[in-house]
């Protein structure tokens, strides 16, 4: 009987942030900064939706890049990356949110 390696020639990405744009987001990350800093003072959301690996968080890091560098950067952002999924079913998520925000 042979035994065989069925993972042998099996690639893995990690799921590593970038801000390199690997996935032709930066059109999408210039015009999302861009809303960004046309709303003003007004409130403002923004959602991201993707499957697990589609690049949210690298969206994100480019959108981030966006405001503050480039021709267009006017004004500093304060940037907050929250990772939410730390605290997923801890009853102090919404607490350490709030410390996350007053640290900045």
């Amino acid at each position: 009987m042979k035994n065989y390696n069925k993972y042998k020639d099996v690639n893995v990405w990690n799921d590593i942030e970038t801000t390199n744009d690997l996935l032709n987001f930066g059109v999408v990350a210039d015009t999302a900064a861009q809303l960004i800093r046309d709303s003003g003072n007004e409130p403002l959301s923004i959602g991201i939706s993707g499957s697990w690996g589609s690049g949210k968080s690298s969206l994100v890091k480019m959108i981030g890049k966006s405001l503050n560098e480039g021709e267009q950067a006017e004004q500093k952002y304060l940037f907050l990356e929250f990772n939410a999924w730390l605290y997923q079913g801890f009853d102090d998520a919404k607490m350490a949110l709030l410390q996350s925000v007053s640290e900045v």
